[in-house]
């Protein structure tokens, strides 16, 4: 009977130590309820370490030490935990849940891997040079503290003055304008480096038009300038281009002579001709400009025609030698010129003959008008000179034309017409 009393005497101690609100628990041994891991959220810098610790508790927040502790990464690609609690970041990410187990009951940390950061940042090269309309292209660099290079680092790109060289997001400068120094800068993570960029002008490497011959007229200034423009490769003018520009006719259809300045020095880049005439018509004519050391240029064609009548030429010249009386065997004809000789073609221009020179009392017969067609010639048909034996020349004009004299005209005696005593 004794015997039985102790027994329930014992397992009465028992039960009363595992009831709750006991935290010695069963045997006086502590129950775990949670697991507290520090610091609760971490950043790792990339291949670099971070010690986490865990500390179990109580229900009531007591302490439990000498409990195994079992560390687990929900994803090792990114961080990986030691059985120390040690934890290495191995691939910028996360966040990442660093878990610990004590007795079933876990616990976890927050860790992020960040790159490692920046320190400085180089651009190379630091001072460079680009043309207008050209580029350069710039590089980058980030580094740590330890001047080790960093790898996948992006880059914000700046000008101090995009108008004069603008920078891609690449790092690619271009040139807009002659001009600087330019700082070009490129940033990481609160971290600058910049390089030094001017601008030039591009050389002058072609000739090209800005104004093409116009409808000229022969003898005359040409109504427009030529203005020929000193370019470089892109086609831009190169204002401060000094290269003397020459100009030469290139098609000759009418072999005509070209008169006026033919070598200009330009201004601002622009080579202008203002005195240049062509003394024949013609159509189609062209002209080609040069520069030494620039790519010439040939002009599109263009169409020399006559000036205004004001003098006469002969198509037919009287006939030099005649009889008192008999009409001329070879009769006038006339062609209407311009100042330079070139035929004009304009009808309805009356023109009269007269005796220039010769014995007195002489008198010119027949038709001593003609009126020029469409081409403007004028045809005589029936003059005769009537007077005394001796030496002739007869003139021709018009309103508005110069008086052509003829070369001499012998007369000599008519056909006999009566008998005299």
């Amino acid at each position: 009977m004794k015997l039985r009393t102790t027994a329930l005497a014992l397992a009465s101690a028992l039960l009363s130590l595992g009831c709750p609100g006991n935290e010695g628990g069963v045997g006086g041994v502590l129950v775990v309820a949670n697991v507290e891991v520090a610091p609760g959220i971490a950043n790792v810098i990339l291949g670099q370490t971070q010690q986490l610790t865990a500390t179990a508790k109580t229900a009531s927040g007591i302490a439990v030490s000498g409990r195994t502790v079992s560390w687990s990464s929900s994803d090792q690609s990114v961080a990986t935990v030691s059985s120390a609690g040690m934890v290495t970041g191995i691939a910028v990410g996360g966040p990442v849940r660093i878990r610990a187990t004590v007795d079933g009951i876990t616990g976890d940390a927050v860790v992020t891997v960040r790159p490692v950061p920046v320190d400085h940042v180089t651009v190379e090269p630091a001072i460079a040079g680009v043309l207008v309309n050209g580029s350069v292209q710039l590089t980058a660099t980030a580094f740590d503290a330890g001047n080790g290079l960093l790898d996948g680092r992006s880059f914000l790109w700046e000008s101090s003055n995009s108008s004069i060289a603008a920078v891609t997001t690449t790092g690619k400068v271009i040139g807009q304008a002659e001009g600087g120094p330019v700082t070009i800068s490129a940033t990481a993570e609160g971290k600058t480096g910049s390089a030094s960029v001017s601008v030039s002008t591009r050389p002058p490497t072609r000739l090209g038009f800005l104004q093409q011959p116009g409808l000229v007229i022969a003898g005359l200034p040409f109504s427009q300038p030529i203005r020929v423009a000193l370019q470089d490769d892109f086609l831009g003018t190169v204002v401060g281009a000094l290269n003397p520009v020459s100009i030469a006719i290139a098609g000759n259809p009418g072999g005509a002579t070209l008169s006026g300045q033919t070598t200009v020095t330009p201004s601002s880049g622009i080579a202008t001709f203002s005195t240049l005439s062509l003394n024949r018509v013609g159509n189609a004519y062209t002209f080609l400009v040069t520069s030494p050391g620039l790519q010439s240029v040939t002009s599109d064609p263009f169409d020399v025609i006559a000036g205004s009548a004001n003098q006469l030429a002969f198509v037919t010249a009287p006939s030099s030698a005649a009889q008192s009386g008999v009409a001329f065997g070879q009769q006038p004809v006339l062609q209407l010129k311009d100042g330079s000789g070139n035929n004009v073609q304009q009808a309805g221009v009356v023109l009269t003959a007269s005796i220039a020179s010769g014995p007195a009392g002489a008198a010119l017969l027949g038709t001593v008008t003609a009126t020029t067609n469409a081409a403007g010639v004028a045809s005589f048909t029936n003059l005769r000179l009537s007077g005394t034996v001796g030496s002739y020349t007869l003139a021709f004009g018009g309103s508005g034309v110069a008086s052509l004299t003829s070369g001499p005209i012998a007369l000599s005696p008519g056909l006999a017409a009566a008998l005299f005593i």
